[in-house]
């Protein structure tokens, strides 16, 4: 009996791997299919395969799973963004107008854990065989970071849209260029949050950066005060009139 236990336990070993690389495939499938049909229940079903595939052993450290959990929950995200622009009054015309508006209420759940995966993908690929799969999706997901500042600066919800702004300067730095202006809003955003710290990082990454102005060394001495840093208060004025 034990001899039939073991042999049965060694006969399904393979087909639970297949199983749940039959997951990621059937994910792939499902998601195409919704990207043809915008059927939301083919990709209901490419999240549920994608998730059992993500959290089991024998896929879980595949780039190609987590590329595809990256597609799949970005495309959540799309919809969830199609589905808040449908709930904005009729009143409301302009097209840009409802867009931004519907950045401002979408949940951004499903975005950030679409860049979660993206970003175990690329650990993941070694030899580079989704790389072109990984820069398209990151190029999208990037022209979304300002949408969703600005939809949640005018939706009043700064932390996220300071986030967001912080987001979009970083992105901007790395294909070679600096958009002080985003470093800006993430600080207005920072001061009317009153999140103290945030104004501090932000007016010193300015200054770090060789970008910043008089009103920088300004707005930094009065974070340190307001974080009761009298000392390092006048060092910054000091180091602003050098």
């Amino acid at each position: 009996m034990k001899k039939v236990s073991k042999l049965f336990i060694a006969l399904s070993i393979p087909a639970v791997a297949f199983s749940q690389s039959a997951k990621v495939q059937t994910a792939w499938r499902s998601l195409q299919d919704y990207e043809t049909s915008k059927d939301v229940s083919s990709l209901m079903k490419a999240k549920e395969c994608i998730d059992l595939a993500s959290n089991n052993d024998d896929t879980k450290d595949k780039a190609k799973t987590w590329v595809y959990r990256a597609k799949v929950y970005y495309d959540l995200f799309k919809n969830a963004l199609e589905q808040e622009e449908k709930k904005v009054p009729a009143t409301v015309t302009n097209k840009n107008e409802r867009l931004t508006k519907a950045y401002g209420a979408v949940s951004t759940a499903d975005y950030e854990e679409s860049g979660k995966a993206l970003e175990k993908a690329v650990a993941l690929d070694k030899d580079k065989a989704y790389q072109a799969d990984m820069g398209m999706l990151g190029m999208q997901m990037f022209n979304d970071v300002n949408n969703l500042a600005i939809g949640k600066y005018n939706a009043g919800k700064y932390k996220e849209a300071m986030e967001y702004f912080e987001g979009s300067y970083e992105a901007s730095k790395m294909m070679g260029k600096k958009d002080t202006s985003q470093l800006t809003n993430a600080l207005i955003c920072a001061q009317k949050e009153k999140d103290y710290e945030k104004v501090k990082t932000y007016n010193q990454k300015a200054i770090d950066e060789k970008i910043a102005t008089a009103y920088n060394y300004g707005n930094l001495s009065d974070a340190k005060m307001a974080l009761k840093d009298p000392a390092g208060a006048i060092q910054t004025l000091q180091a602003g009139r050098l």
